[in-house]
């Protein structure tokens, strides 16, 4: 019956839309709240933990997945132990002579599907260490995983290292937690709190005891949230933020690795370690799209479509209303003021529910969802970040006809994904980087996606000089020509300048067209007055 008279309550409250917007600021506080366990949360909200098991069961990664206690369920192991006992052999505290470990060994799985699996193992003092071997699923075969330059050592403790962000609950004291893998409160908060309101609702709960339920728990876009474990950093001699719960500071509980860490940063500005999808963003436009935006002058609330991340939550939110899933009085209006996020991780990624068909977790196909932004249309007014049109050559001027960037044009050709989140190496795997920075094809450590396609036309000395060449050509017309205004021109010139700078490639998305646009505009200003 507790279950049944929770889940009636918990209907007023709309399956996850669980937070007012100007309660996106609060920390929830740890000390008081504490962690009840996925089991708990779906009893409720059924929709999501079913959208997660399947999620789970179909997905190469699987959050709940980051830690799987094979003790428990020795068939989560997914290596094969007939093979490989050359490299599987390891000098055990404790034990007089080296061996190959075996599934018996294993305390907890890291990762049942992708692209290895790793394996944790607790000595006699109750100390967890990653053994130095991984298995190999797309190769079926053992290999070494390298952390330190013996085994065990200080690389491969699990407790210092890992397992703050492979549990939910983590008590660093005891060195316990509540529950393995990445749960619902790993992300929205210990749920105790918002629990115990929610069971306390009656039949027709007043406006503010409805708040008190969505505010005492965490619904936020805020990157810091998935920033706790997608950094690279330090809390004191632990590689995860210790103090932290999601809505609060994370860079109070948390230093990140310094940008000029070679250990951690490529030359060029782009992670070498993996898990530092946040320590680039926060190198991005993507982070600071928001505060730039409302310092700029002009900005309005329609802006936030594009510049905020609360914007689909906020319009989440109110759907909820529409549609009658969610009782009590909607919120205000999502203003500039309010808002508080820029485009974070769920912008593009949705961790709920995802199929096959939408890999990493992405809302929508990679370039359906960079032109949902950028590109020319609703709200914003005038050309603004006509991104998708330059690349498309869609017809902007009437009399020039479009020109499609023959990137586009080819059907395996590169998109935005392409060149603006190039893979590169991360520690022994790679990874999409998330600073939207192009590998310059003169790199000397990284592998540029213009070399990758056209070394055999060119060098990538002369690709970095082509690109250079038609960037500052480009600009250089442009300045020539906006010198030469006067003020009376045709209305499709400030229209056809607007679409070439609003680009902001200045050529490289698509040269060809840029070309035959500024050919038109100069055409028309060297026309001679007429007579008098």
């Amino acid at each position: 019956m507790r279950y049944l008279f929770r889940w009636i309550s918990l209907m007023l409250l709309s399956f996850g839309f669980l937070l007012i917007v100007s309660s996106y600021s609060r920390a929830q506080d740890g000390d008081e709240a504490e962690y009840m366990g996925t089991r708990e949360c779906t009893s409720c909200h059924r929709e999501q933990g079913r959208d997660l098991e399947a999620y789970c069961e179909d997905a190469d990664a699987c959050h709940m997945n980051a830690l799987l206690d094979a003790s428990d369920k020795p068939e989560l192991i997914v290596a094969d132990f007939s093979q490989g006992d050359d490299v599987r052999t390891v000098q055990f505290p404790g034990e007089d002579e080296p061996r190959p470990f075996t599934a018996e060994d294993i305390q907890f799985a890291i990762g049942s599907k992708g692209a290895v699996q790793r394996f944790v193992v607790q000595d006699a003092d109750d100390h967890y260490w990653v053994l130095p071997v991984e298995w190999n699923i797309t190769a079926k075969q053992w290999q070494p995983y390298v952390l330190d330059t013996e085994w065990p050592a200080a690389g491969y403790d699990f407790g210092k290292n890992c397992v703050g962000c492979h549990v939910t609950g983590l008590n660093t004291d005891t060195m316990k937690w509540e529950e393995d893998g990445v749960a619902c409160e790993a992300c929205h908060g210990p749920g105790s709190i918002h629990l115990e309101l929610a069971d306390e609702l009656g039949r027709n709960p007043s406006e503010d005891e409805l708040a008190a339920v969505r505010s005492a728990i965490v619904r936020s876009p805020d990157a810091q949230t998935c920033g706790q474990c997608h950094s690279r950093g330090m809390h004191e001699d632990y590689h995860y933020p210790v103090a932290y719960h999601p809505g609060s500071d994370l860079s109070a509980a948390f230093d990140l690795v310094a940008s000029d860490d070679a250990v951690y940063w490529w030359s060029e500005g782009f992670a070498r370690q993996s898990n530092m999808q946040y320590n680039e963003w926060l190198t991005s436009a993507h982070a600071s799209a928001l505060t730039t935006m409302q310092t700029a002058e002009g900005a309005g609330t329609e802006c936030l479509a594009c510049h905020s991340s609360d914007y689909k939550s906020f319009q989440d939110m109110m759907a909820a209303y529409d549609e009658g899933e969610r009782e009590g009085e909607p919120p205000a209006e999502l203003t500039l003021e309010v808002a508080q996020h820029g485009i974070t991780c769920t912008s593009c990624h949705n961790v709920h529910t995802e199929t096959a068909a939408r890999p990493a977790m992405l809302v929508t196909e990679s370039y359906a969802l960079c032109t949902t932004c950028h590109t020319d249309g609703e709200p914003s007014n005038g050309l603004h970040h006509p991104v998708q049109q330059m690349f498309e050559g869609q017809s902007i001027v009437e009399g020039i006809e479009g020109v499609p960037s023959s990137h586009y044009s080819n059907p395996s050709g590169p998109n935005c994904v392409t060149c603006h989140m190039p893979t590169v190496p991360v520690g022994d795997d790679t990874r999409a980087s998330h600073t939207m920075q192009l590998v310059s094809p003169t790199s000397a450590e990284l592998e540029s996606q213009c070399v990758v396609c056209h070394e055999e036309q060119a060098t990538g000395k002369a690709m970095q000089a082509f690109i250079e060449d038609t960037q500052n050509g480009t600009r250089t017309r442009l300045e020539t020509v906006r010198a030469a205004l006067q003020g009376d021109e045709p209305a499709w010139v400030n229209s056809a300048l607007e679409f070439v700078e609003g680009d902001g490639s200045f050529g490289i998305h698509n040269f060809a067209y840029v070309d035959a646009l500024l050919d038109a505009i100069e055409a028309e200003l060297m026309k001679e007055e007429p007579n008098e």
